[in-house]
């Protein structure tokens, strides 16, 4: 299990205290997952993303993480934004491309390298 680091500048990204819950919403945002490590939650081995492709050109990525506090689990998908990626590219987490667009680790890798 990896606790995530915050800076303080980080902590001052929240502009909003966001709490998430599966039953109430099948994605989020990263306030949300910010909020959530905020809160004591830390990542729980490897991100998964997934990519969603519209008309060709349009990409949505989602994460998801499976995030641990205490004796509760839970797994939260969070729609990509730089905040996100960010956070992905910085962090010690493993990210391994699931679903019908999966790319090769050595794209991922390059990506994150940018």
């Amino acid at each position: 299990m990896l606790q995530q680091q915050f800076d303080s500048t980080s902590i001052e990204d929240i502009i909003t205290y966001r709490h998430w819950h599966a039953e109430s919403e099948k994605y989020t945002g990263g306030d949300s997952l910010a909020t959530a490590l905020y809160l004591g939650w830390a990542i729980d081995g490897a991100v998964r993303l997934e990519e969603f492709w519209y008309a060709g050109t349009r990409r949505v990525a989602v994460y998801y993480f499976d995030l641990i506090r205490d004796d509760e689990k839970m797994t939260m998908p969070v729609i990509g934004n730089p905040y996100i990626d960010q956070l992905v590219a910085q962090g010690q987490h493993e990210l391994v491309s699931v679903g019908k667009y999966r790319r090769s680790q050595h794209e991922i890798e390059m990506e994150a390298r940018v």
